[in-house]
């Protein structure tokens, strides 16, 4: 006997074989269709009686409360099928979108892996880790697509050569290299290297030895390549030997430079760590990109200097770079490089991947530099030596005219000071501004500008450089107003002409309160004469640098 309940809810008894045909309910007399005998025990766990002991599942029912009929079910389901299939759909998407997300990245990964060399480590960028470059020798590598000369690269980037294989596409730096290979490389952040500090200096900077692959943060870098004097592969350049001599006992970069070929490093210093060899630096101050994927290649030359038909003797033999050669020809003749120099610039190219030329009938040098994306960056200098030289030796007068700060801060008198001023300045050296305050009243020797004569406070006075800090300004200020009863009518001109010579906003106070004493003092003056002459400069300083009096008195000095 089957037993199940109608829609209504009455209870509907059938027979076994009447399974799955419809029969009338006798209390609603609405058709309902008799559930297999499977579906009838399902119809029992959805109902709240719980069967006990021997009773038969109609008696559990019936002693049971109704906890969800399976009626009202297959109704709501009914009635909610298609947002269960709009959630299923959803589901099924976003499963999809899963896969095909987590599958493209472990596919990229391994694209990415096998066009890298086992021995390279990854790279973190943040550590400024390292990667050697591969040593092959090869002509392998990616063939760059044609390129309109003129034109940059658009699409995938075209890494050539031996030189550049094994770049990530996923982070970006340097790729360092030199001539002849093996220099020491060292690192720093540009803002960290000022004045004569040489990143070569510091130890924590040391990033290994060129051929290099180097990732690092996107920020502008000093690169600092360095070979020994002493460097077996320098041994075979011509009088090499007359320069190496000169550089061991003078010490002078100005001989490095005169004989090593010049490109964009922007100085050579000459360096020696302790007891070790002499060391030639060449600093390269270059930008890394925060693009993924955008290196740039960064080559120091230690070649002596010459045309690139003498250069080729003193290269590698092996061709570490390709590039679309119709290029390459089109940039020398748009930066007209003769063409008798054509044949062994491409050869250059090949082997260093970068040409120094110096035009014909000019001071000037072109540099050219294969990049990873398969274009050649170029850059003219006007005789690159002499820059180089004119860099260090603003850097020697820097030391100079501290050295000479010390000494003349140091002398007890005006008198020697103004001697040791006037020898420093004929030699071409700066005094640097703190001299100046140092020797007037409220400075650190006021003694010594009071014992000294008139002339020679005059002296000093007129000597006194017009880009001086507001220091210097203030205590001629003060000299002038506070200071005016112990100094003479010829040394108050004197301060009225370097206030009005200097410039700055602080010198027209002091002019306009010296302009209210000498309106205040011409009255029981004895010195007429004077007075009215002071009066005069003084309205002459004031004019010129814009004051406006905007006290009583200030609009009539009596000057006239």
């Amino acid at each position: 006997m089957i037993e199940f309940r109608a829609e209504c809810g009455h209870t509907v008894r059938a027979k076994d074989h009447d399974a799955g045909e419809t029969v009338r309910c006798t209390y609603c007399g609405q058709d309902a269709v008799v559930p297999a005998p499977e579906e009838r025990d399902l119809d029992h766990l959805l109902t709240g009686g719980e069967a006990s002991g021997d009773a038969g599942p109609i008696e559990a029912r019936a002693r049971g409360a109704e906890i969800f009929p399976i009626a009202d079910v297959r109704k709501w389901v009914g009635r909610n099928a298609r947002w269960f299939r709009a959630g299923l759909s959803v589901a099924y998407l976003a499963i999809v979108l899963a896969v095909v997300g987590y599958g493209g990245n472990w596919v990229l990964e391994l694209l990415d892996a096998s066009t890298t060399s086992t021995d390279n480590a990854t790279i973190d960028p943040a550590r400024y880790a390292q990667q050697p470059v591969s040593p092959s020798t090869g002509a392998g590598g990616n063939q760059p697509q044609p390129l309109q000369p003129g034109n940059s690269r658009s699409g995938p980037r075209q890494l050539t050569g031996p030189a550049f294989a094994g770049l990530s596409q996923t982070e970006s730096g340097l790729t360092i290299e030199s001539v002849p290979t093996g220099a020491r490389i060292y690192v720093s952040a540009a803002e960290r290297i000022g004045g004569t500090e040489t990143p070569a200096d510091e130890e924590n900077n040391y990033k290994g030895e060129t051929p290099l692959k180097l990732a690092l943060p996107a920020t502008e870098y000093v690169v600092s390549l360095t070979l020994p004097v002493i460097s077996k592969n320098l041994r075979n350049y011509p009088e090499y030997r007359a320069l190496r001599q000169a550089l061991e006992q003078r010490q002078d970069p100005n001989d490095a430079r005169t004989y090593f070929l010049s490109d964009e490093a922007e100085r050579i210093t000459l360096s020696r760590s302790g007891r070790g060899p002499l060391m030639i630096a060449r600093h390269y101050r270059v930008e890394v990109s925060a693009r993924r994927g955008a290196w740039t290649a960064v080559t120091g030359l230690f070649l002596p200097d010459g045309l690139p038909d003498e250069l080729v003797a003193f290269c590698p033999e092996a061709n570490r770079y390709t590039f679309d050669a119709e290029y390459v020809r089109y940039e020398l003749d748009l930066y007209k490089v003769p063409q008798s120099l054509h044949e062994t610039s491409m050869t250059l190219l090949e082997r260093i991947g970068k040409l120094v030329v110096r035009m014909e009938n000019s001071r000037e040098y072109q540099v050219f530099q294969l990049q990873p994306d398969g274009n050649m960056w170029n850059e003219k200098f006007t005789d690159q030596a002499n820059a180089l030289a004119a860099t260090t030796n603003k850097i020697d007068e820097s030391s100079a005219a501290e050295e000479a700060t010390r000494e003349i801060l140091s002398l007890p008198s005006l008198h020697d000071a103004l001697e040791r001023v006037r020898e420093v300045l004929a030699r071409g050296v700066k005094i640097e501004p703190v001299v100046w305050g140092a020797f007037l009243p409220g400075g650190e020797r006021p003694q010594a500008f009071n014992r000294a004569t008139d002339g020679e406070r005059v002296d000093w006075i007129v000597l006194i450089d017009a880009k001086v800090p507001d220091s210097v300004v203030i205590a001629l200020g003060e000299t002038l107003v506070n200071d005016q009863p112990q100094q003479s009518y010829t040394v108050r001109r004197a301060i009225i002409a370097a206030l009005e010579r200097i410039g700055e906003p602080a010198a027209r106070d002091y002019l306009y309160a010296r302009s209210r004493q000498v309106t205040g003092e011409k009255k029981n003056a004895e010195n007429v004469e004077e007075i009215a002459d002071e009066l005069i400069a003084l309205k002459r300083a004031r004019d010129k640098l814009k004051v406006s009096p905007t006290e009583p008195g200030a609009e009539d000095d009596g000057a006239e």
